[in-house]
């Protein structure tokens, strides 16, 4: 037996497929229609989460639910504003709660998803200011960063520590589109992770991939022996993506990968601050910081209060409220998956329909109007693609 939805079919990146449900397993053993069954019927979603969703990714859910909910799209000047939003919409529910839940609502049954954990780095900083408790829901891969070169720096540092990482080996090759060298690693012997990582430089071809990979080499270096020179080598990457991505013509393509990778760095630098925090100096190396890293101790440890989620790491989920922010054009859906196309942006629906369905009765889809970007400069932002397509009516909000 096999039980799933096609339409939340969202680790693509892992090698997922809806195909796997309604193609392949249907082929393979062979499945009569009469034991094909659709299950329609939804008795955990209110109605208009549930029209919302079938404007989203066709469906045949009926949409008589009992109880009517909310699904509302906002737009603000800009991120600040539409954190406030957020904080003070939460806070009003908790206090006066809603005619559509039952009992009181707290932090515990609310969320706050955003496409990437960047989205919503301005409302943390807002928690934070007002002591409001909250958590992150750490990714099943145990990966955290977000773009394509700080997630090789990240994979090579695990396999520095430990070069008989197939797992962390594999998805290196994956990213750097050296699949076939696969085949190859059992014919190899190398001294140590750095030794591997070389060989790997052979084989590249993208001449784009061979200079990142280049610049990659000479940080994984700081990295080894007794004394860790981590705060160097976050200067050499982030001296190399300011040379890399700076582009005076204002390329949109450019920069979103420098944004994405400056926050990786920033994020490896929260990291490595708080990593020294919890340790002395002599305890002090590689393999113990990426171990407190995988096991969240260099984040906060409680559990409680407001969920901080992803679309990936809140699949599974479910909440009386969820605030979905950034729902604009090339952050949700995400500028990598409108380049690329075809299956990337499908799942990029299915993604946005995963983030939608986490709420069980009220759902608030904001954006910001203009974003800062690190360097100084303001970008000018469009509504998502998905807010029109769930027909919903986008309200203006004008707070300065």
């Amino acid at each position: 037996m096999l039980v799933g939805d096609p339409k939340q079919a969202i680790y693509g990146f892992n090698g997922a497929s809806s195909d796997f449900m309604l193609k392949n397993f249907i082929q393979d053993f062979e499945v009569p229609k009469e034991n094909q069954l659709e299950l329609t019927e939804n008795y955990r979603l209110s109605k208009q989460i549930i029209a919302a969703a079938n404007l989203l990714q066709p469906s045949t859910m009926p949409e008589n639910q009992a109880i009517n909910g909310e699904v509302k799209a906002l737009s603000f000047p800009n991120e600040e504003a539409e954190a406030d939003w957020v904080i003070n919409r939460l806070q009003t529910l908790i206090q006066e709660g809603h005619q559509d839940i039952e009992g009181a609502i707290s932090w515990e049954n609310c969320a706050v998803l955003g496409r990437t954990r960047y989205v919503v780095k301005k409302l943390e900083d807002k928690l934070k200011q007002h002591n409001i408790p909250y958590y992150y829901k750490r990714t099943r891969d145990a990966i955290e960063s977000e773009s394509e070169l700080i997630r090789c720096f990240e994979l090579g540092m695990y396999l520095l520590i430990n070069p008989q990482n197939r797992l962390h080996f594999q998805k290196l090759l994956e990213l750097l589109n050296l699949d076939d060298l696969w085949e190859k690693i059992d014919e190899q012997s190398w001294q140590d992770g750095f030794d591997m990582l070389t060989w790997i430089a052979n084989y590249l071809q993208n001449a784009e991939i061979i200079q990142h990979f280049k610049i990659l080499l000479t940080a994984w270096q700081n990295l080894i022996g007794s004394e860790i020179r981590f705060r160097e080598t976050m200067r050499v990457l982030e001296k190399y993506a300011t040379k890399t991505w700076h582009d005076e013509k204002r390329d949109e393509k450019r920069d979103e990968k420098r944004v994405m990778v400056c926050n990786d760095i920033k994020m490896w630098q929260e990291n490595w601050k708080s990593y020294l925090r919890q340790t002395n100096s002599k305890q002090r190396n590689l393999s113990s910081f990426l171990t407190k890293v995988a096991l969240g101790a260099t984040h906060q440890p409680q559990r409680n209060g407001l969920a901080l989620l992803t679309v990936h790491t809140a699949k599974g989920l479910e909440f009386e409220v969820v605030c979905i922010m950034g729902m604009c054009e090339r952050t949700f859906p995400d500028y990598r998956a409108i380049k690329n196309g075809g299956k990337f942006l499908e799942e990029e629906e299915h993604n946005a329909y995963v983030a939608l369905t986490r709420s069980k009765r009220l759902a608030y889809l904001t954006y910001p109007r203009q974003k800062y970007m690190p360097w100084g400069e303001i970008k000018q932002q469009q509504a998502s693609r998905y807010l029109n397509k769930m027909g919903l009516d986008i309200i203006k909000d004008r707070t300065n």
